[in-house]
């Protein structure tokens, strides 16, 4: 049986006719992408965006505009600049990053081989970065530590996984988490740059 996740907004920008403020929704775990307006716009605008030279571009931009309303349009727009501001502090030429269907996925430096065994009995620990926001995999272990340092101290260790998302990111992420913790599940968290929209649910 599916169990119950939340949405929830961290510090809400209002960008054109995205989620509105205040709005936090129960769902299931098995919510269709058309229901969700971050999912639809991410539809339509996808095929019009290509990763090149490390950075987001618009390969169609007459075919993209004819797609959206203009208020979705400056959105998009929007969502490339910021993630292309990300992608600046990203080493392309590490062993630890690789591009995946058009997405940058970051994995942390492991430390011993323990490490490695550790994490796949706990999850996956990443990130892949897209165009419109980032996915992110946090294990067990990382959780804990993230519930067990709080707001600051669990913005700290997450920025020292993953140092590219930013310390206000970084403590929106914690409070999301720190507000639908699970004890003992590993999370996959999605975060929408426009809206500050996080979706967390377990891996």
């Amino acid at each position: 049986m599916f169990k119950k996740f939340m949405l929830v907004i961290m510090s809400i920008v209002l960008i054109g006719t995205l989620i509105p403020s205040s709005h936090i929704k129960a769902a299931q775990s098995n919510l269709s992408p058309n229901e969700d307006p971050h999912e639809q716009l991410i539809k339509k605008a996808d095929k019009y965006i290509d990763l090149k030279e490390n950075e987001y571009v618009i390969i169609n931009e007459e075919k993209l505009f004819e797609q959206l309303t203009n208020d979705e349009y400056k959105v998009v727009i929007s969502l490339i600049k910021e993630a292309n501001t990300k992608l600046q502090d990203i080493d392309f030429s590490s062993d630890n990053v690789s591009i995946v269907n058009n997405g940058i996925v970051v994995k942390p430096t492991i430390d011993s081989e323990n490490d490695g065994i550790t994490l796949l009995k706990e999850g996956k620990r990443a990130i892949k970065f897209h165009w419109w926001g980032f996915e992110l995999w946090l294990t067990k272990t990382d959780v804990r530590a993230i519930t067990k340092g709080g707001i600051v101290g669990g913005a700290t260790y997450l920025g020292s996984l993953f140092g590219n998302i930013g310390g206000a990111v970084a403590g929106a992420i914690v409070g999301t988490i720190l507000s639908e913790y699970v004890t003992g599940k590993a999370l996959y968290i999605k975060y929408y740059y426009a809206t500050r929209y996080t979706v967390v649910l377990p891996q």
